[in-house]
């Protein structure tokens, strides 16, 4: 039952068995959450960015209460890992959660590079204007990235 060994990734994870195990030892939401956390990890290293996607649309789709902090994360991750625009776009679905609360710039500014990579150029700038407008501030590297977007640069 082992996910990662030190030659290489399994590519047969039985992910029925591995729930099925973890219930048994942890009940309710937090076995979900172990189940999920593996899952994401797991497919980050694949680099199966189209499980990853699907995982965490599943997810956030249902209902499930998720931490905005832990989102953030992985939506950071995708945006700069992945390179393909559909998961890209299907990905701000998943991140929504992070500007209904509009107290936190950089999840704008992690809601935008998704955006910007997905080609959404107008979308992406607008919410890192709204990054920039939260942190109430002159913010250099915010603003180089605000002149790289309209340009159509390449962004860090």
């Amino acid at each position: 039952m082992t996910l990662y060994r030190t030659d290489s990734l399994k590519k047969d994870v039985d992910w029925p068995e591995i729930e099925n195990t973890i219930e048994l030892n942890y009940k309710g939401d937090i076995s979900k959450q172990i189940i999920l956390y593996a899952q994401l990890q797991y497919y980050q290293w694949l680099k199966d960015w189209s499980s990853f996607n699907d995982c965490l649309l599943n997810h956030t789709s249902n209902g499930n209460e998720t931490d905005p902090d832990f989102i953030n994360t992985y939506a950071w991750n995708f945006a700069t890992y992945c390179h393909d625009k559909k998961y890209l776009n299907d990905a701000a679905k998943w991140a929504a959660i992070l500007i209904k609360d509009e107290k936190h710039p950089y999840y704008f500014k992690t809601y935008s590079r998704l955006f910007y990579k997905a080609g959404e150029k107008d979308l992406a700038i607008k919410y890192m204007e709204k990054c920039a407008s939260l942190l109430n501030t002159t913010n250099k590297p915010i603003n180089e990235t605000i002149e790289k977007m309209r340009k159509g640069e390449k962004i860090e």
